[in-house]
C-alpha cells in the first residue's frame, strides 16, 4: 500500500529522483544582461540529471561566470526507437 494520490505511481522523476547524472557539452546561450557573449550559442560543459527523455542541469558561463540552467529532451537517433538510449548507454548502468 503506498500514500500517493490518484495516478501516482511513485516513479515520476520529480518522486523517484534522476535515473542518470553525468557531464557533457551542450550548446547553450547566455541570458545575462551586459554579458560579452549575451544570446551567442556556445559548447560548454553542463553537469547533467536525468529521467528518461528529460535532462536538466546547471552550466557556468565562461565570459561572466553567471550559473544557468539547463533543460532539454533527449533525442534518440534512431527514428523514436525505444531501446535505442538504453542500447547506446547500458554500460553506464
Amino acid at each position: 500500500m503506498d500514500n500517493y494520490p490518484a495516478g501516482v505511481t511513485g516513479t515520476e522523476f520529480a518522486i523517484a529522483g534522476a535515473d542518470r547524472e553525468y557531464t557533457e557539452e551542450r550548446t547553450v546561450s547566455c541570458e545575462t544582461v551586459g554579458c560579452d557573449a549575451y544570446g551567442l550559442q556556445t559548447d560548454e560543459e553542463v553537469s547533467l540529471s536525468s529521467y528518461g527523455s528529460q535532462e536538466w542541469g546547471t552550466w557556468t558561463c565562461t565570459a561572466c561566470g553567471e550559473e544557468s540552467d539547463y533543460e532539454s529532451t533527449v533525442e534518440d537517433d534512431e527514428g523514436g526507437d525505444p531501446d535505442y538510449l538504453y542500447e547506446t548507454r547500458r554500460d553506464e548502468f
